[in-house]
Parts: structure tokens; sequence; C-alpha cells
């Protein structure tokens, strides 16, 4: 019912009154008739009390998410880390490359 509910949200808030039709068109899956219209006529009666649910395709809890995704970012020294692996495995093989032409050579 909450993607109903944000539904009905976009819609008043493009200036449009949320119908079975509009908000039935909008659905990413289908939902049972009697569902929509009491979804609907709940949303008419008091649309402030849903107005928490957001709009389509926004998160429940932005700030959340924006923390979520700090703590996957990988730190600066985690990063040096790294770069200090990879030009440490850039010498070995160009020494291993460099052994090879001697031998092959």
């Amino acid at each position: 019912m909450d993607e109903i509910f944000r539904i009905a949200n976009q819609l008043a808030a493009n200036g449009q009154t949320p119908t079975t039709a509009l908000v039935k068109a909008r659905l990413r899956q289908p939902v049972p008739m009697a569902t929509l219209i009491s979804a609907i006529q709940r949303w008419k009666q008091d649309p402030q009390a849903y107005q928490s649910l957001g709009m389509p395709g926004q998160t429940e809890n932005a700030s959340a998410e924006n923390t979520a995704a700090e703590n996957t970012e990988p730190s600066l020294e985690r990063l040096q880390q790294q770069v200090e692996q990879l030009q440490q495995q850039v010498i070995m093989l160009a020494k291993r490359v460099s052994l090879l032409e001697q031998l092959g050579g």
C-alpha cells in the first residue's frame, strides 16, 4: 500500500487528483482493485498522514542512505595502501618480464 500512497503524493504534488486509473497506471506491480480503491480512499481522507512516505523513487530515510554510502567509500589510507600494493605488483611483474626476456633471448 505504501507505493499507492507515494504515487498519490506525487500526483497531488503535481496538481492532479489521485484516481484509481492514474495510480494504477503508475504502479510497478499489479494490485487488487479492492486494495487500490481502499488505499486511495484512505489517502483522500487524510493526505497529510501519508506525506512521510514521500514520493516514488525516494527512500524513506535518505540520511541513513547517505551515511551508509559514506561508510562504504574507501578511506584515503585504504586507497594509499592499495596503490602501494599495486606498485609492488608492477615492480614484481617488470622483474619477471625482464627475467623471461633474458631466458628467451
